[in-house]
């Protein structure tokens, strides 16, 4: 019954184990071979980190502007009076 599962299961970890393993030593080799492919590899990925990073950080940072946006709002009214807003 559980049988398949369990197999299942070894399989995807030995394939990891052996992505694992290829990409820890690419480098190694590529930086060999060229070393303009290995600056390259590395700005994509610092790309990659960076772009899910920032999108990550979107929602937060649209909130707090949002309540900013309302807070500076206030204040205009409070100071200037409520006509003075655009």
């Amino acid at each position: 019954m559980y049988g398949g599962c369990y197999r299942t299961k070894l399989g995807i970890a030995a394939c990891l184990l052996v992505a694992g393993t290829i990409s820890a030593t690419a480098p190694k080799y590529m930086f060999k071979m060229n070393k303009s492919i290995f600056s390259c590899g590395n700005m994509f990925a610092s790309g990659v980190l960076l772009g899910a990073g920032l999108c990550h950080q979107l929602p937060d940072a649209t909130n707090v502007l949002q309540v900013r946006k309302v807070l500076a709002l206030a204040l205009t009214d409070v100071t200037f009076g409520k006509d003075s807003t655009v």
